[in-house]
């Protein structure tokens, strides 16, 4: 059980590591990055998410080859789990992103 619990908040001190950062870069950079998309015609783009066999959710778009940002929040009985995503789109046909509880940058309820 140590060894686990050991795992568990070497995870979770990377996933608040992976907040602060993503936070003083919101707080730095946020009405630049806001000016730059604004003037490259770049606004936020919904994705519709369908529920796959199996459980999961698949979302497909067809965005501008350029730099996004992922922003996504899932709920699920008692928790809800934050995505905050930079993604550079190159010149692939398609690129698979993929959201998960490892990856989820704040995940807010009761464990």
């Amino acid at each position: 059980m140590r060894k686990e619990v050991i795992a568990i908040n070497a995870k979770e001190k990377e996933r608040r590591q992976r907040w602060d950062l993503a936070e003083a870069v919101f707080n730095e950079n946020r009405a630049d990055l806001e000016v730059q998309s604004f003037n490259q015609g770049l606004f936020p783009i919904d994705v519709p998410m369908r529920r796959e066999i199996g459980g999961y959710r698949k979302g497909r778009v067809v965005v501008n080859k350029t730099n996004w940002w992922i922003v996504a929040m899932h709920k699920v009985p008692g928790l809800k789990y934050y995505w905050l995503w930079p993604v550079k789109l190159n010149d692939n046909a398609e690129q698979l992103v993929v959201l998960n509880e490892d990856n989820a940058i704040l995940i807010e309820g009761g464990w």
